[in-house]
């Protein structure tokens, strides 16, 4: 599989996932592969230097942990970004919702005007006509 995330083309891969409707953009899948790479070339420097015997195991699992810690804060930040994209895309919906309303009740309102209108005027002849 690693093989595949560095000759991987952030291109190929969006088009891959626009076909499951996924939400996210070149420049996620671009952040991604580099998040990839990095950590796979990490692990191959840290494992050559271990091997070398420049850094201890102490060392080595520390950075191994504060790699981890970061990994996971990146995924926490992912999802927090799905949810306010989420978040945004319901709220555009509802302003559309709420603009189609106002706008069929102004249409109502209107209605109502010139039916009053339409009762007056023919309310006044009807009383015209009746007095004649």
């Amino acid at each position: 599989m690693h093989w595949l995330i560095t000759e991987a083309k952030p291109k190929a891969i969006l088009e891959e996932m626009m076909k499951s409707d996924n939400l996210l953009s070149i420049s996620h899948v671009k952040s991604h592969l580099q998040k990839c790479r990095t950590t796979i070339n990490m692990h191959k420097t840290m494992q050559e230097k271990s091997e070398e015997g420049h850094i201890t195991d102490g060392v080595t699992e520390l950075q191994v942990k504060i790699h981890m810690q970061i990994e996971e804060s990146r995924k926490l930040q992912l999802e927090v970004r799905r949810s306010i994209h989420k978040q945004l895309e319901m709220q555009r919906n509802l302003q559309v919702l709420i603009q189609q309303q106002g706008k069929q009740l102004k249409t109502m309102l209107d209605n109502q005007k010139e039916r009053t209108k339409l009762e007056k005027i023919l309310g006044t002849e009807l009383n015209v006509n009746d007095s004649e």
